[in-house]
């Protein structure tokens, strides 16, 4: 553990691997820098994010548990995996912990559990964290040198555990013992529990040696010397299902009153496992003696506890999620699917998307009515969607939908339509905007008179996937009609809303309309705590500020979005602040500057498959290099930044790269060419209604309409561009000027000089 900071402890289960985990943390670390996570059928990674959020949140650094409760709070949304564990990795890297994940078995095959781990190794070699598995796997992310495998305890180990539990036996019984548990250290606590009672150890061992299923031998005997109160105690925390339960939750599923002596004389023979929690005591079965208790109890009384878990889950310590499990235990069935639907953003942002996931999909249609089937599939659709498991999503939504629309329209009917609509306008988003917005706009005009909150949604939705396709004028009417429509306060989808419409007035060039909008989205992140959201926000100011020419706040801005991206750990948002903060460098003449952002920016681009912002700063490199006049290297990075805009089909950055394109050709001499681009470049501003960019391209025709001494249509074509860039690009509109004054001259040499 001290040398390469990765320990993975495999063994069969009952062997004693959690032991020697717990020993060795206690040994080798201050208690306080111990993270222990238990883990269990159905956990997710979800659940350990939130669980080391609590865990920095104790030692100070509190950032990601107020982001998270917020979302959760506010019914928003948590950012993505790989953003939160880059998160995770710089909070992580200052405390020099230990991180114990005990059961990893019961989660291996969550893949963004492995990215997650993946991204912690990377903070080993330092010294900055150490790792500790118990499995009974080895995982496929360690070497077999990073593992060690425990086949039981020693002979001389089990008899210190024997001594220990008050029993002096022969060494010959100790040998038997031992050769027949092979030094399991679940199977020599059971043993030890029977032979404590037992008249005649040697005879015990007779019987243990002919029985054909060790376990269960075992675990026989120990219940034949349970009385019928500690029996029903044991059988009562089964029901549980291996999660940790409290004195009064096992008394609601009993039944009966007091249970605190029962729970004390059982733990006093070993055979609970004890949480001690912030509250009271947590009680809980070792896998095996919880499996054997469960299946001792009938069906139909298993039932019936699992019902009485439930209502306590409900009522007495409200967690709808475990209440749900309950219920679908005990075939209450509708209960269920109140309880796990009621409000499935709340659990997927407690961490619990996939123990949803799992439950979700025990549900059939045939125990549901069409109403309750369809809720299902509208949570499936939405706990897919963050798992990444995108064809399912869309198979759960559409066929939510079909059985929906057969219904008769209610309130009830209502609100799940819209949460099919809004579910796949998010799943089409980025994807395919048209595609999106064709989903929103069917469900609007299908639910004309949904509710104000859940109207505000499908218009800001739909205002979104319009700004993407590049509909500017329907996309600011849509996003404004939606924050008409929200309930007042702060939250995501405001400060999406805000964020967005600032874009909007962007890219229709008014520039002072964006700045405000900005500015009221980042009074909306600031209240959520949300500093993923805060990074976007000043990524927009900034650009904004740019545009109008204030250039020093616009640099100041980035450079205290890059902070924060940096104190974040996300290469995305690192990246996406650095192509702006490069493009603000080569504006202002600092090209070492420049290209250390951008060289960086495309780094990060690169490692972690962000095509868009790879082929946006190979466009600024290409840009740099024509300021510089270097046009082999200008060449170069064109043509790359080309190549993956039309890849990934992107027409928005194609538009600087074709001017890009026009100035590289008209210096090698290619006139004819370096109009066909610039006018390219023009058509395709126009598409998208990009005034701004529309001016910048007509600046490059005229350059290249001089070139070609058509001094009239040049003229023209620098009028134009000074005519879109005056009000709304200060320094693109000075560029303009001076190549319209170079130009007037000779012809109207007052206003040229002027110019």
């Amino acid at each position: 553990l001290e040398r390469d900071r990765l320990v993975v402890i495999t063994g069969m289960a009952g062997v004693g691997k959690t032991a020697l985990a717990a020993t060795l943390a206690r040994w080798t670390s201050r208690p306080e820098t111990v993270f222990w996570h238990s883990l269990h059928p159905g956990d997710g990674v979800d659940s350990i994010v939130w669980q080391l959020a609590a865990f920095l949140a104790h030692h100070g650094q509190t950032a990601l548990w107020q982001l998270l409760e917020r979302t959760r709070l506010t019914g928003g949304r948590p950012p993505q995996p790989d953003t939160l564990f880059d998160y995770l990795a710089q909070l992580l890297r200052a405390g020099r912990f230990l991180l114990c994940f005990d059961d990893f078995h019961f989660v291996e095959d969550d893949p963004s559990l492995l990215l997650l781990l993946r991204r912690l190794r990377t903070l080993l070699p330092d010294g900055h964290l150490r790792l500790l598995i118990t499995t009974r796997r080895v995982p496929d992310f360690v070497t077999h040198g990073q593992t060690t495998h425990l086949d039981g305890l020693s002979r001389r180990d089990t008899q210190r555990l024997l001594a220990s539990s008050g029993l002096t036996l022969d060494a010959p019984v100790i040998n038997e013992l031992h050769k027949l548990t092979g030094g399991n250290a679940q199977f020599l606590v059971l043993a030890t529990d029977i032979l404590q009672q037992a008249a005649d150890p040697a005879l015990l061992l007779d019987r243990l040696a002919a029985a054909e299923d060790i376990e269960r031998y075992l675990l026989r005997r120990v219940d034949e010397g349970l009385n019928g109160t500690e029996r029903a105690v044991m059988n009562a925390i089964a029901i549980f299902l291996g999660h940790p339960a409290t004195r009064d939750a096992i008394e609601t599923v009993l039944n009966a009153g007091n249970v605190w002596r029962t729970l004390h004389l059982l733990r006093d023979r070993h055979l609970l496992v004890v949480t001690d929690s912030a509250d009271e005591p947590e009680y809980a079965l070792h896998a095996m003696v919880q499996h054997f208790y469960y299946q001792e109890v009938s069906r139909r009384q298993r039932r019936v506890m699992h019902e009485r878990a439930g209502a306590y889950y409900v009522e007495a310590e409200p967690d709808p999620l475990r209440a749900a499990i309950h219920y679908e235990r005990a075939a209450a069935f509708a209960l269920a699917v109140q309880q796990a639907t009621s409000d499935v953003w709340a659990i997927i942002n407690q961490g619990r998307a996939r123990t949803l996931g799992r439950l979700l999909a025990r549900f059939n249609a045939t125990h549901l009515s069409a109403e309750e089937w369809a809720a299902v599939n509208v949570a499936k659709g939405a706990t897919f969607t963050v798992l990444d498991q995108r064809t399912e999503a869309r198979e759960s939504y559409q066929q939510a939908l079909e059985e929906l629309r057969r219904l008769p329209a209610s309130a009830r009917v209502d609100w799940l339509k819209t949460r099919v609509y809004r579910g796949m306008g998010d799943l089409l988003e980025l994807e395919d905007p048209a595609a999106a917005l064709r989903w929103i706009e069917a469900g609007m005009a299908e639910l004309a008179a949904v509710e104000p909150a859940e109207s505000a949604a499908l218009h800001i939705k739909r205002g979104t996937a319009q700004m993407y396709l590049g509909e500017y004028n329907d996309a600011l009417n849509s996003l404004e009609i939606g924050l008409r429509n929200l309930p007042p306060g702060p939250s995501q989808l405001r400060s999406m809303a805000l964020m967005n419409l600032g874009s909007v007035h962007f890219y229709r060039g008014q520039i002072q309309e964006a700045l405000a909008s900005h500015g009221q989205a980042l009074a909306v992140s600031h209240a959520l705590s949300d500093s993923f959201q805060t990074v976007n926000v000043l990524i927009g100011m900034g650009i904004s500020k740019f545009s109008a020419g204030q250039w020093d706040d616009a640099i100041a801005d980035f450079k205290e979005a890059l902070a924060l991206a940096d104190t974040l750990g996300s290469g995305q948002l690192q990246a996406f602040v650095g192509v702006n903060l490069g493009a603000a460098f080569i504006h202002t003449g600092a090209d070492a500057d420049a290209e250390a952002q951008l060289a960086r920016s495309l780094a990060l681009a690169q490692a972690n498959k962000l095509n868009f912002l790879e082929a946006f700063a190979q466009y600024r490199m290409a840009d740099l290099r024509v300021r510089q006049q270097d046009w082999a290297a200008a060449r170069l990075r064109a043509a790359q930044a080309e190549e993956i805009a039309r890849r990934i089909n992107h027409r928005g950055v194609l538009i600087a790269i074709f001017r890009a394109w026009a100035e590289i050709v008209l210096a090698e001499g290619d006139v004819s060419q370096a109009r066909r681009y610039a006018e390219e470049s023009i058509t395709l501003a126009r598409e998208l209604g990009e005034a701004v960019e529309e001016g910048e391209g007509l600046r490059v025709l005229g350059h290249v309409l001089a070139k070609e001494q058509a001094r009239d249509d040049a003229r023209d074509a620098l009028e134009a561009s000074l005519h879109l860039l005056a009000d709304q690009e200060p320094y693109s509109a000075a560029r303009t000027m001076v190549l319209l004054g170079l130009l007037l001259l000779d012809v109207d040499a007052v206003r040229g000089r002027t110019l």
